[in-house]
């Protein structure tokens, strides 16, 4: 369903959607307009077969997650999510796909921290995003 969802804001022209999914991570969809995309005239073709590039980035495996308070989440994923896609992207080595996958496994990884923490306004700290985005990466910290 959030496919479907990501296909249908890719066909509006949107050149990049991110789906939170709660405890299943995240999903991130691009690619080229549907008029250029192999197979864009079949509306049931999922998003790699019409020409796009979709990753999910599933919660750390390392240790459960106990969810405190989910206030918050979302802000401390988004955050994460730029933090990774824009400074990923500054490299000049760097492809668009590379940038997604890193900002979604900063937005999950700040947002994991962010759970387990009662409140908004609690301070996440840089050792601690750090650690949930090794286990993310298996200590890559891209």
């Amino acid at each position: 369903a959030e496919e479907a969802c990501a296909e249908w804001f890719l066909d509006q022209g949107v050149k990049l959607v991110v789906i939170t999914l709660g405890k299943r991570g995240a999903l991130a969809v691009f690619g080229p307009p549907p008029e250029t995309a192999p197979g864009a005239s079949s509306p049931e073709a999922g998003p790699a077969r019409r020409g796009r590039t979709g990753f999910r980035q599933a919660p750390s495996t390392g240790r459960p997650l106990a969810v405190v308070d989910t206030t918050g989440a979302g802000d401390a994923f988004t955050s994460g999510f730029l933090y990774g896609w824009k400074g990923h992207a500054r490299r000049e080595t760097s492809s668009q796909a590379e940038a997604v996958r890193s900002g979604l496994r900063w937005g999950v990884a700040l947002g994991s921290v962010c759970i387990g923490n009662s409140g908004a306004s609690n301070p996440i700290s840089l050792t601690e995003a750090r650690q949930h985005h090794g286990n993310l990466t298996g200590g890559n910290r891209s």
